[in-house]
């Protein structure tokens, strides 16, 4: 948030100014960002890739990581990603030596990331305590993930050959016709080592559906290859102006994008849910404008592209 918010305003004073911490004493925001980056990278598995914990974005795992060994695919994206962009900015204020670190520790980061998740066709989603992977092609159900795909083609951890090969499985395993599910298949039973996600419904909440948070991300990374048509199919499948059209099945508001779709394995798949509740606005608002019309805030001024 620090980063875009000085990429659209080129407020490097806000770096400067200080802010407390919830709990006591104060620091710049700067140290604030470094901190925050710090924390993830002292919170790694014995193979260097970071613990998963309670639970990642995906709250409904929360029991892969209790006992302090499972690992997150997804948290090792969003480092690389914040390296990546803590580095640039970093640079751009003079602050070299330190932006030489987070280079390094990315560059190793991406290494294990590429040597152990994945999996032949795409990236597992973790790893749970006992060391076994799920989002895994060994997996019967949540066998792939589509946050695990997007966000390591969106951190540029993936080499090409791996983001289009695993974006390809989104395609393959995940497309439905309301738009690419968070993964398939739905959990039928509960399992203690995986969470809560595998206690709903199959095909409701985040077991098996069109989770359309996810669905914005997935676009993001279709425009990061420069497969447009693609980019815009799942863009058209989840809009709200689109499923509108169709108000017997969506039974949602046709102005407002929901949580999530129903999904196959539901008796009322295509049935929109939990309307308003979702970050799905603000992040379609952000890939529409930055990378299907291909104007963005960079650090050193504004990119069309």
């Amino acid at each position: 948030g620090v980063i875009e918010y000085i990429k659209e305003s080129g407020d490097l004073m806000f770096l400067d100014q200080s802010v407390r911490y919830y709990d006591s004493g104060s620091e710049t925001v700067r140290q604030h960002v470094l901190r925050a980056l710090d924390y993830t990278l002292a919170h790694m598995s014995e193979r260097g890739i970071p613990l998963i914990m309670a639970a990642d974005w995906n709250d409904g795992l929360d029991y892969v990581g209790r006992q302090g060994r499972g690992e997150s695919t997804m948290v090792a994206a969003h480092l690389a990603w914040m390296l990546r962009e803590a580095a640039s900015l970093l640079w751009f204020v003079g602050s070299d030596t330190l932006a030489q670190k987070y280079v390094e520790l990315r560059d190793k980061l991406i290494q294990n990331i590429n040597q152990y998740l994945w999996d032949s066709d795409w990236n597992i989603r973790g790893t749970r305590d006992d060391g076994e992977a799920f989002g895994s092609s060994r997996s019967i159900e949540g066998r792939i993930y589509i946050n695990a795909q997007s966000w390591m083609v969106m951190a540029g951890a993936a080499p090409m050959s791996r983001a289009v090969k695993c974006m390809d499985s989104v395609k393959k395993y995940l497309d439905t016709d309301y738009g690419p599910a968070l993964f398939l298949p739905a959990y039928k039973e509960p399992d203690h080592k995986i969470g809560i996600i595998t206690r709903f419904a199959p095909g409701t909440k985040e077991n098996g559906t069109i989770f359309c948070h996810p669905t914005a991300w997935a676009i993001m990374a279709e425009c990061i290859l420069g497969r447009g048509a693609q980019a815009y199919e799942y863009w058209k499948k989840v809009s709200f102006i689109h499923r509108g059209n169709n108000p017997e099945v969506y039974k949602a508001e046709p102005y407002v994008y929901c949580e999530y779709v129903n999904g196959p394995s539901s008796q009322f798949f295509g049935e929109g849910s939990f309307s308003w509740m979702t970050g799905t606005a603000s992040w379609m608002w952000k890939v529409c404008l930055d990378w299907i019309l291909g104007i963005r805030a960079e650090i050193r001024g504004l990119l069309i592209d």
